[in-house]
């Protein structure tokens, strides 16, 4: 428990180090009043119930949290239950240490409080004003406190009931607070441990703009532009853009030589270079830089020996079997190599096991060993330190003092079988091994062996430099050549490269940082003062305005419900929410089928739909919004953009837009979507700098990786040039599918590559069968975030933190937001099927969903028609009665339709509507009633029906000519009020609903 709060609270408060700052978890027994019990976890209180408080006429008892909410928090909210108190006399805010324990929250000084029993608030006094409603047994109470804004408000059972109070002076030691004033009432508190009634995120977001426009009214100093001009021709000329810098500034002089020779030297080592030539460059134009820098020297010494070590040839395989029957296997050129005085299992002589050995921590001592030992003051043999080996890159490079791999098969016994030459001091390799590899390898070796002594004896306690040191002398174990990835990491050659600037700074005496990143420097400085002091402005850091403005938060650390085609949408998204995804994609939508939609107030379902004449391309239902991420099918940025002006205009419906960039299906391909971008580096570079000039929310994409690892890395360090929050990966390639492995390794090397924005692995479902997996498969690749597509397709409760449920379970609970949001029953009917799997042919409630015809037959396959029915009545109780109005050509439109299954099923049992209306005309003596029908521009059919002198018309379209007459014959039946002489079901609630909100011309484009 204490493991699933501690991970909640991080996400809520990011900003807040527990170690330094404690949050409210539990209630204290310390502060709590003699007449309440709390539980052992401390989270219920019980008011006792006994007689001799009872005959006490004027009782109230007061608890408080265990911490203070920190004034760095900015925003806090926790939640109480009323699991009994019927009277409503109960009261929850905040209270200070020393308030007393027999007061209700409010009335004592600096205390502040709403009560249950009159819904009044009270605030450092008795007397309380009108706030909102009385609260009871079964309500949730909320309470949020802003401490940056100073305001404190509370919820009730979810709605917010709007500000309390403004401007509050006392902001500091202020305790989460309930006061009970009757034996018997009971309440439960939420810290966070479980999912809030109240839309926490939502309101958060929403505090966190307000601040953002209070920053944006702050008057400037006038002097403003000069200062900020100056700043960036200090970044400019730092990083070495000479020519955006002469085009920012015409009049700037800089040394354009001297930039153009750092920026060589800075791209060389970035791009791994080789390292003597990058070495021979520094030497040329800065003679004395490396002398006086001897951390530089050491890293350059490390790239040459990464350059000459990847050059060595792989040894000859193993020869044939000697007589006594022992395989000798030849070792590596590595291990050809021994020293029995120098190694590098220290940086330094005083330190000790900070590094790994080179040597072999199993090494088998030979006979006679002890003897040529050191031996100690007493006369008998030292002993030696036993060897952790604790970092594996160097773990391979152990080896026997006599030059033997000790894993390689060799005994001690086979020494006296080959001769051994001593090729540098104390180090010595057999003649057959010589003879093998020949004389210029071993001149390598040799060299090798000096330059590691030198970058050892060369070396600092710095733990990044131990950390490339090893990853250089690692090279002789693991034969790697140079057309594998390079060695040491991105973020290694980026540290080296910006080590070898600073000495280039300080040996030209100039200033070591450009102003820019002096202002950030000095900004953390204030903003660790800041923190310490727990001042209110520590809640809103430059570094938190900057991601929440790019939107990587929203992506950092997130459990994601993948998008998957036909499957994605609003039952099983709001479902997988419910479960405790904490993201969920859309299915992929094409943008052109988006730009022809309309936004629709859906007032039936309380949701926001999309739609294409009738069909619903998108629906987004309230529990969704601010965690529902759009992700589009788009092949060039012009449409792209069009897309986020149309999802934007009205609000940001979506929390952010994703770019597919990795779907391999036939579809995407052949219209240059999906995988098909992959390969084209400048078109996806259009797209998403378009999206994200034209979007409010957050852009991200979702890629596969390459066929080359090195292509993979590239593509993703453009796509982070262009500002996108974060990138999705698939760890398998174009071609690959389930069972082929996800390449785990190349999405590490992503994660490494790519610092600054959040990567979400995807892939690896087939792994994941509990909810633990989750994490430790994120922990696996070392991506911020996971992202599950066929796995929580096959069982949805694969996000609950207490264990998955069965397979028919979650088809209930599936089935009960399909009938709330009205999903159509093809696509309802594909998800159920996926979740049934083998069991839609051996169960009864399998083979029933395959025969169903409709969401309502599905739905009795599990005993849900009940759900169904009352989904569809409150859907016309909304709309009090079906759309129904006469245009001005005189047609009654009446929004009905029905299933075409559900005519070839009736055709041989009772009449269709085109025969009752047969039937109608020749009773009521009228002409032969005549159908006119027409295709709309998106290839379906309506029809009008004049009949009587009248005209009906259904505003649903349908696939063909025949369903279109039959559709608007069922019409006719309803506005000629004779709808009861048509026997069975018929109807599918249709999609259009009664109000509309066009976008502008973006929906039409």
């Amino acid at each position: 428990m204490q493991k699933a709060l501690n991970e909640n609270l991080k996400k809520m408060y990011p900003g807040i180090r527990e170690r330094q700052t404690y949050l409210p978890r539990r209630w204290d027994r310390n502060q709590a009043s003699m007449y309440l019990d709390i539980s052992n976890d401390g989270l219920t209180v019980t008011f006792k119930n006994n007689s001799k408080i009872k005959e006490e006429k004027e009782t109230s008892a007061v608890v408080r949290a265990n911490f203070p909410i920190p004034c760095s928090i900015g925003f806090y909210y926790f939640e109480i239950t009323i699991e009994s108190g019927e009277r409503g006399c109960l009261g929850i805010g905040l209270s200070r240490r020393d308030g007393a324990l027999n007061r209700m929250p409010g009335w004592d000084q600096n205390c502040l409080g709403y009560h249950g029993d009159d819904g009044h608030f009270f605030s450092s006094c008795g007397h309380g004003t009108l706030y909102g409603p009385k609260f009871t047994t079964g309500d949730v109470i909320g309470c949020g406190f802003d401490t940056v804004l100073r305001q404190i408000f509370f919820t009730k059972n979810g709605e917010h009931l709007g500000v309390a109070a403004n401007g509050i002076t006392h902001i500091d030691d202020m305790y989460p607070t309930v006061g009970m004033k009757n034996p018997g009432e009971k309440i439960r508190a939420n810290f966070g441990l479980h999912p809030f009634k109240f839309d926490f995120e939502a309101h958060k977001r929403q505090l966190f703009e307000k601040k953002i426009e209070m920053i944006d009214d702050i008057p400037m100093p006038p002097e403003l532009n000069t200062y900020m001009h100056r700043i960036i021709e200090s970044f400019l000329e730092r990083t070495g853009a000479v020519n955006t810098l002469k085009v920012f500034n015409a009049d700037a002089n800089p040394d354009v030589e001297m930039i153009e020779k750092r920026k060589e030297i800075y791209n060389l080592i970035l791009n791994g270079g080789n390292g003597y030539k990058i070495e021979t460059k520094i030497r040329e134009n800065f003679p004395t830089l490396l002398d006086e820098s001897p951390d530089v020297h050491v890293y350059l010494m490390c790239m040459r020996f990464i350059d000459l070590a990847a050059t060595l040839k792989p040894f000859p395989p193993q020869d044939k079997p000697e007589a006594d029957g022992v395989t000798p296997k030849f070792p590596s050129s590595s291990a050809l190599v021994t020293s029995s005085k120098h190694t590098v299992s220290n940086c330094s002589p005083s330190s000790s096991s900070t590094c790994s050995s080179i040597r072999n921590p199993n090494k088998r001592t030979r006979p006679g060993d002890d003897s040529r030992g050191k031996r100690g003051t007493d006369g008998t043999p030292a002993k030696k330190s036993p060897m952790t080996g604790r970092r594996k890159n160097a773990e391979g490079m152990k080896v026997d003092e006599d030059g033997v791999d000790c894993k390689n098969g060799h005994s001690s016994s086979n020494k006296q079988q080959e001769k051994l030459i001593r090729i540098e001091d104390d180090m010595m390799i057999s003649e057959a091994a010589m003879e093998k590899m020949g004389k210029n390898e071993v001149e390598k070796i040799r060299y090798l062996i000096n330059l590691a002594r030198e970058i050892y004896h060369s070396c600092s306690l710095c733990d990044k430099s131990r950390e490339i040191v090893e990853v250089a002398l690692s090279m002789l174990r693991s034969n790697r050549k140079l057309c594998d990835p390079y060695p040491l990491s991105f973020p290694q050659r980026t540290f080296i490269a910006n080590k070898v600037m600073a000495a280039i700074f300080q040996l030209n005496k100039e200033p070591q940082y450009s102003e820019l990143r002096a202002m950030f420097m000095m900004w953390k400085g204030i903003q660790d003062t800041m923190e310490k002091k727990e001042f209110p402005p520590a809640s809103f850091p430059l570094a938190k305005i900057f991601m929440e403005s790019n939107g990587t938060q929203l992506y950092a650390n997130k459990t994601i419900l993948a998008p998957m085609v036909r499957a994605g949408r609003t039952p099983l998204r709001v479902l997988s929410l419910k479960y405790g995804a904490d993201l969920v994609y859309t299915e992929e939508i094409v943008d052109q089928k988006l730009l022809k939609c309309q936004r629709i107030l859906n007032t039936k379902n309380d949701t926001i739909d999309y739609n294409n004449y009738e069909d619903v391309i998108l629906r987004i239902a309230p529990e969704e919004r601010g965690k529902v991420i759009l992700q589009i099918g788009t092949n060039n940025g012009e449409s792209a953009a069009k897309v986020a002006k149309l999802i934007c205009s009205s609000g940001n419906d979506v929390a952010g837009i994703d770019v597919n960039m990795g779907c391999p299906k036939p579809f995407s391909i052949h219209s240059g979507m999906g995988a098909a971008l992959l390969k084209e580096t400048d078109k996806i570079k259009d797209i998403l700098t378009s999206l994200k000039a034209a979007s409010k929310v957050p852009i991200s994409c979702k890629i596969r990786v390459l066929d080359d690892r090195n292509d993979t890395l590239n593509l993703v360090r453009e796509i982070e040039k262009c500002g996108v929050s974060a990138i999705g990966v698939h760890g398998r390639r174009r071609d690959e599918r389930q069972p082929d492995p996800c390449r785990i390794d190349e999405i590490r090397e992503i994660v490494r590559t790519v610092g600054n924005i959040p990567i979400i692995t995807n892939g690896v479902s087939g792994e994941i069968e509990k909810f633990e997996d989750i994490e430790k498969w994120r922990n696996e690749t070392e991506a911020s975030s996971i992202m599950i597509a066929r796995k929580a397709l096959e069982t949805p409760s694969i996000f609950r933190k207490e264990g998955v449920l069965t397979k028919f379970e979650d088809i209930e609970n599936f089935l009960d937001y399909a009938c709330q949001y009205n999903e159509p029953y093809t696509t309802a009917k594909y998800v159920v099927q996926r979740l049934l799997g083998s069991d839609q042919e051996h169960d009864p409630r399998g083979k029933s969903t395959v025969a169903a015809g409709s969401l309502l037959e599905i739905c009795r396959a599990y005993n849900k028609q009940d759900v169904y029915e009352f989904w569809k009545k409150e859907r016309l109780r909304k709309s009090c009665k079906r759309k129904e109005c006469v245009d001005s050509d005189g047609i009654f439109n009446i929004d009905v339709s029905f299933p075409l299954k559900r005519l070839k099923d009736a055709q041989a049992n009772v009449a269709t509507p085109k025969q009752i209306i047969h039937e109608y005309c020749v009773e009521s003596k009228f002409p032969k009633p005549f159908y006119q029908t027409y295709r709309r521009d998106d290839k379906r059919y309506m029809a009008i029906l004049s009949i009587g002198g009248q005209k009906f018309r259904s505003t649903i379209a349908q696939v063909n000519v025949r369903m279109a007459e039959q559709v608007a014959a069922l019409a006719a039946l309803y506005g000629l009020g004779i709808r009861g002489r048509l026997r069975g079901e018929w109807e599918e609630d249709g999609n259009i609903e009664e109000e509309k909100e066009v976008n502008n011309t973006e929906s039409k484009d």
